[in-house]
């Protein structure tokens, strides 16, 4: 079967296990595409475990019509994603306005007057272990390109989550330069600040790049938490333009953090993650569960119930000519007539069942709130304590901050690091010069006096082989 996966400007078509990259054009076979998180709203919700799946949908639907930003007004398409977790489940949400979606398609459907499978771009890094044989870990996928960029979790090869990040344009405003400029200057310098004729231009690039990762940093501190995972282990990179050095600048940095930072293995000549998610709508695209489309091509007219009668009516015409032939129709636009109205009647009957659903759903909820009014009080307290433990958290300079500073004093005086540790309020760094004195080690010291950092001091360890090697410790608070 021959599944094409087609964007606004071309087309990849996928067969026989192969990919081939194409201009837009006609083409027979399986129509798909996909939209970036841009085009698309995301919104999640967690439940209980003991709620049914109906139940779960039930209040998601509620849930996503009370949401800012979306406008009761508009007609959506939606698919939900549920995410399966020990104790609870959470659903997210992807919609997007049925308007915007036709909008979005244009180009393609001035082809293709049908779309079979749309899918949420997100979902095709899922093939990225297979097609390189990667062992699923506790995942980062970044996709950083010219018209969108975002990070997509996934744990032992199952979707947990996407977030957005800054866009190439945000990069291309601050150099106020075009955005293929700023690809050509990527590619071409990079992180090489000795390539540089005008150093602030490599600086304004390395602080867009730092508050990016930051924001991946922050993003996974918040969501280790949320989707009870452990320990992220690896962070995939890709960019279908070279981005120079970006790897070699901050392999330490996630190494740090004890985070493999690494690019795409993958083995193509043509954008990774489009090539990913051909593979994906192949395998998928009957998956209702995942479709946003609603450009999908109606069956085959011989394949369904009124096309095998019409044939009946052909065969009957031939045998009983115009007498038999107008008996024939009249059943046949009778059966359409009961078709429609068997619809009507499942239809009124659907809305029947939920409304009867939501009314037991309003019931329960009405007895709980009345257990919930007696724990009020004690729920006030607790919270209040959470409050107070959280702004004494908030005081506290985060880890990962004091960390960066470390690394950029040590960087800058030749220093490495053999080990860093923390014991309540205090960090010790056993250092190694290059050279056989304190000159360097003093200066980095004086780093940390300048940062603000209390009782900053150091001791001897070792000098061997032109090494010198210290202990330096200090109060963070």
């Amino acid at each position: 079967m021959k599944v094409i996966n087609a964007t606004t400007q071309y087309q990849y078509v996928y067969e026989n296990g192969k990919v081939i990259k194409k201009e837009l054009s006609k083409e027979k076979g399986i129509i798909t595409s996909f939209l970036h998180p841009k085009h698309l709203f995301s919104i999640t919700k967690k439940f209980d475990m003991h709620l049914s799946e109906e139940e779960m949908f039930l209040e998601m639907e509620k849930y996503i019509y009370s949401y800012p930003g979306i406008d009761i007004n508009k007609e959506y398409k939606s698919v939900f994603l549920k995410i399966e977790q020990e104790n609870n489940v959470i659903i997210e949400a992807v919609l997007i306005d049925t308007k915007e979606l036709e909008k979005n398609l244009k180009d393609i459907l001035k082809i293709y007057k049908y779309i079979d499978f749309v899918s949420p771009s997100f979902l095709g890094w899922k093939e990225y272990y297979n097609l390189t044989k990667t062992e699923p870990k506790n995942d980062i996928f970044i996709y950083f390109s010219q018209n969108e960029a975002f990070l997509t979790c996934y744990s032992g090869g199952r979707y947990l989550f996407h977030k957005s990040l800054s866009k190439l344009n945000t990069l291309s405003k601050l150099l106020e330069k075009s955005e293929e400029e700023v690809i050509e200057i990527l590619n071409q310098k990079g992180f090489d600040i000795s390539s540089y004729e005008d150093e602030s231009e490599f600086y304004i690039i390395d602080k867009f790049f730092n508050e990016f990762f930051l924001k991946v940093f922050n993003i996974i501190n918040f969501s280790s938490n949320e989707y009870q995972i452990p320990k992220f282990e690896r962070i995939v990179f890709y960019s279908p333009f070279e981005i120079k050095d970006i790897f070699k600048q901050y392999e330490n940095y996630w190494s740090l953090n004890g985070i493999e930072f690494k690019k795409s293995a993958l083995k193509t000549e043509y954008d990774h993650l489009e090539y990913l998610i051909t593979f994906f709508n192949a395998k998928h695209y009957s998956d209702d569960n995942i479709n946003l489309s609603v450009f999908v091509k109606p069956p085959v007219f011989i394949t369904t119930k009124a096309g095998k009668f019409f044939i009946f009516l052909i065969f009957a015409f031939v045998l009983t000519a115009g007498y038999g032939l107008y008996k024939s129709y009249s059943l046949l636009k009778q059966q359409n007539e009961l078709r429609i109205l068997q619809k009507k009647f499942s239809l009124i009957k659907k809305r029947y069942e939920t409304t009867l659903k939501a009314v037991k759903i309003y019931k329960k909820e009405n007895a709980l709130l009345l257990d919930k009014i007696k724990n009020v009080k004690k729920q006030i307290n607790e919270v209040s304590l959470k409050t107070d433990i959280l702004y004494q958290k908030s005081k506290q300079p985060l880890f990962y901050n004091i960390l960066a500073k470390i690394s950029k004093s040590m960087k800058k005086h030749s220093l490495k690091a053999e080990k860093i540790s923390k014991k309540d309020n205090f960090i010790t760094v056993i250092i190694v010069s290059n050279y056989d004195n304190t000159q360097e080690v003093t200066s980095f010291m004086n780093d940390l006096i300048g940062y603000g950092f209390k009782n900053v001091n150091s001791s001897f360890i070792s000098n061997e082989k032109n090494s010198y090697i210290s202990k330096v410790s200090f109060n963070y608070e």
